[in-house]
């Protein structure tokens, strides 16, 4: 039986994290991991007496069919938020009940959403129309152009015009409004606002940026949820001898809470040649990503997923793992994919999608009007309640075996750092658990990790420093150390780092002094 359904207004789904609750495997404190399955398998030890166990009847699980259509035809088809891999017109097969199907129109640049209610074995249609249009949620910028910085001790002064900053700036909206809006299927719309500093030489960080730190104070006037990025950007005079201070650089905090006012931040350290490079840039074949590559690593990192959206991951990398999921250079079509979640990964599609971006903004989350438990427990650093876990399915490349291999990853605030937790498969069986807390610092990643073995082999603890530099990270310099030591400070109730923004030096003075204890 196939019925046609209404075009009658829905209210919308709110789509709940993916939420798992188990005890856990090491003495973690603050961490509820996944119970895992014993490594080994039960037999039978000779011939009983007891009578044959006859197996239940397996009952077929209900099922409902939709075929959808919409005004355009090979428009992505989403359900529930996430991208069925299908365009327009498709059929569906899913559960009964209630589901929130949604279409990215690809040549509109539009999407259209409805909640619908199906029934077991019936074979519903539905069709999408410009009354199922979602009104785009409005995100807020503050672009910050910095017209004089010195690097600490220089005894230069790098300046940009004003026209120059206008172009900075000028490039900033271009990239939200003429690519995130569109890859975002017009589910956003970007509003900008522009301070700059003129009067006064801003002194830069060791790294020679403009971090959290050198931006604080000229946000007094800045307030929780008047922005969702703030962004600045200045000379670093690459290309020039005159006062040259360092290369280009865009370096984004992946902590959205990093400001006072708990917006996102990133900066751009850029070359002599303003105009000349923007130019230059400005095409798809020469990667014009350069705010667009930076914002995504404010968001994708860690923000949608404490709002339960899978995100693709290399190395514990989200923006960084393209290559890693078969894109190249010059990457619009992985920033593109990224934003509307269409990046595949197996048997299904992760990354942002339209539904989260409509769902909740990170100015709203800085007002407490997003109802992520994880994002509510991320914003008390001290808490040590845990949250209910963040289950995401990626993929790993097993370099013995020369493909990529499933990967359960579960994502974590941890006091001042940030904690992961994988089962690494071999063959059938779950074999190894890991365990890792990565620091964001401004001069790289530090990270404890430690692989706890269930299935014979050795267990191992590893502390490793990964170094920024201006293509991404570095190379990792990696020392070993004993998994006793590891797992006392995986389970230590102490802060390894008490400021918000902890440095090396800092993290490395607590590790040694917990590690003697």
């Amino acid at each position: 039986m196939e019925r046609q359904l209404s075009n009658e207004p829905n209210t919308q789904l709110s789509r709940l994290p993916n939420r798992h609750s188990a005890s856990p495997l090491l003495s973690l404190v603050i961490l509820s991991l996944i119970s895992l399955p014993g490594c080994g398998s039960g037999g039978d030890d000779g011939l009983t007496s007891e009578p044959p166990v006859t197996p239940p009847v397996a009952t077929p699980t209900p099922e409902a069919s939709l075929t959808v259509s919409a005004s355009e035809s090979g428009g992505a088809i989403y359900l529930d938020g996430r991208f069925t891999g299908k365009l327009t017109p498709a059929e569906l097969t899913l559960a009964p009940g209630e589901h929130s199907i949604g279409v990215g129109l690809n040549q509109s640049e539009q999407y259209l959403r409805r909640t619908v209610q199906v029934e077991a074995d019936q074979a519903d249609s539905l069709a999408l129309d410009d009354t199922d249009h979602q009104a785009p949620k409005t995100w807020k910028a503050l672009f910050i152009g910095v017209a004089k910085v010195q690097a600490q001790g220089g005894s230069c002064v790098s300046q940009y015009q004003t026209e120059q900053l206008d172009a900075g700036f000028d490039f900033f909206r271009w990239s939200f409004e003429e690519r995130i809006e569109p890859y975002s299927y017009h589910t956003m719309d970007w509003q900008f606002e522009r301070m700059d500093i003129t009067d006064e030489v801003v002194t830069l960080s060791n790294d020679k940026l403009i971090g959290p730190a050198e931006i604080e104070p000229h946000l007094t006037i800045v307030d929780k949820g008047d922005y969702d990025l703030i962004v600045s950007f200045f000379r670093g005079g690459a290309g020039s001898d005159e006062c040259y201070i360092d290369d280009f650089k865009g370096i984004a905090w992946y902590d959205y809470r990093v400001l006072d006012a708990d917006a996102s931040y990133y900066t751009i350290r850029f070359y002599d040649d303003v105009t000349g490079r923007i130019e230059a840039a400005k095409t798809d074949d020469r990667d014009p990503g350069m705010y667009i590559h930076e914002w995504l690593h404010t968001t994708a990192e860690w923000f949608f997923p404490d709002q339960g959206y899978p995100q693709p991951s290399s190395d514990g990398q989200v923006v960084h793992a393209a290559e890693a999921y078969g894109y190249s250079w010059p990457w619009m079509s992985w920033y593109r994919d990224l934003i509307r979640g269409q990046v595949k990964q197996q048997a299904s599609y992760v990354g942002i999608g339209p539904d989260a971006l409509l769902g909740c903004s990170v100015s709203e989350d800085a007002l407490g009007l997003c109802p992520s438990a994880a994002g509510q427990a991320a914003s008390d650093a001290s808490s040590q309640a845990a949250p209910d876990a963040l289950i995401q399915t990626s993929s790993l490349y097993d370099k013995s075996a020369e493909q990529q291999v499933p990967w359960q990853t579960v994502s974590l605030p941890y006091r001042d750092g940030r904690v992961t937790f994988g089962q690494i498969p071999a063959g059938d069986r779950l074999c190894l658990n890991r365990h890792a807390i990565d620091y964001r610092l401004g001069d790289g990643a530090l990270a404890l990790t430690l692989d706890e073995s269930l299935c014979g082999e050795p267990s191992s603890a590893s502390l490793s420093f990964t170094p920024w530099q201006a293509d991404g990270l570095g190379k990792r310099l990696e020392i070993a150390l004993p998994v006793e030591q590891a797992s006392r400070l995986l389970a230590s109730e102490t802060p390894i780092a008490d400021s918000e923004r902890p440095n090396l030096d800092e993290l490395l003075i607590n590790l040694r002094a917990l590690m003697a204890r």
